[in-house]
């Protein structure tokens, strides 16, 4: 097992051998624990890696957890899509749709995904 190193997405320690996804920035090689990590990485790498961050190097915390909340929520809306027959046939045929949503404690708002 290689030394762990930090999504810098959402703060997760993870194996480079065996990481969800890689992306180069500025000569360094950054590592992540799901393809949503990367994504939102790939799209504003200063976001996490400069300009923005903290000067410990950290993404602020708002940030991490915001995106593996997000993550995990993604995840469990396409594994509901796959689950019991009577639901995936359901979903498959269009007769229902599967979102996940997450509530903002602090505006009392419901944003879906």
């Amino acid at each position: 097992m290689a030394e762990l190193v930090k999504d810098v997405v959402c703060g997760m320690e993870i194996d480079p051998e065996t990481a969800a996804g890689k992306s180069e920035y500025q000569g360094t090689t950054y590592y992540f624990c799901a393809e949503g990590c990367k994504q939102e990485f790939d799209a504003n790498p200063a976001k996490f890696v400069g300009g923005g961050v903290a000067p410990t190097g950290e993404a602020p915390v708002e940030a991490p957890v915001a995106a593996a909340t997000e993550e995990n929520v993604k995840l469990n809306v396409d594994r509901l899509k796959q689950d019991k027959p009577i639901v995936s046939e359901a979903f498959a045929a269009k007769k229902i749709d599967i979102v996940g949503g997450i509530y903002d404690l602090a505006t009392g708002k419901i944003g879906l995904l």
